[in-house]
């Protein structure tokens, strides 16, 4: 179901004025007031939308899921691409934001923020998915195993070995992963997740 245009300024403009929040002081030192004078809407605006400023912040991770539908769209375009279902995408899109997770290493705010990327991606692999149990294992275990992967390189990737590219990063997800993942698993495999 869309959401009216107005509804939508508002959660961009919260989502926005957190970021910029983020990136300029400690999470915990972040307050409700301080974000709603960043994002210039009122108390109960804010309270309409969100219960808490944790909830804002996990929420507002929801705007990866056009950066996942088009990195799975080019993939499935141009299957020699080192990706499968958009994790190219996405680790670029981390990249872009590293001094945002840089900035919230070591405080709840990095937790929120990660959790919030695997159930994204989570989400969005779980919709392309094959219900079932795929050699005796069930789909969600999988999702789980792919997920919980992913989120292990690419907090790596950002921490230890910044300066390799994205794509050599997916190209060793894929390799890490590749044997675990039936093929077919997903609808329209364009090809297998090993590299």
């Amino acid at each position: 179901m869309a959401i009216d245009r107005r509804v939508y300024r508002t959660r961009q403009a919260l989502y926005d004025a957190v970021v910029r929040l983020m990136l300029t002081r400690p999470y915990d030192a972040i307050a409700v007031p301080d974000i709603i004078a960043e994002a210039g809407v009122g108390r109960s605006t804010f309270y309409a939308h969100f219960r808490s400023k944790d909830e804002l912040v996990a929420r507002s991770l929801e705007r990866l899921r056009p950066v996942l539908q088009h990195g799975r769209e080019t993939q499935l375009l141009r299957p020699r691409i080192e990706s499968c279902q958009g994790t190219l995408a996405l680790l670029r899109h981390m990249h872009d934001h590293r001094a945002l997770l840089t900035a919230l290493e070591g405080t709840a705010g990095h937790a929120i923020v990660l959790a919030a990327i695997r159930q994204e991606l989570t989400r969005f692999l779980g919709a392309h998915a094959r219900p079932g149990f795929h050699r005796g294992t069930p789909s969600r275990l999988i999702l789980d195993f792919i997920t919980g992967a992913f989120m292990s390189v690419a907090t790596w990737w950002l921490s230890e070995e910044p300066g390799t590219s994205a794509e050599e990063i997916d190209a060793m997800f894929h390799r890490l992963v590749g044997g675990g993942i039936p093929h077919g698993f997903f609808v329209d495999d364009a090809r297998r997740f090993a590299a």
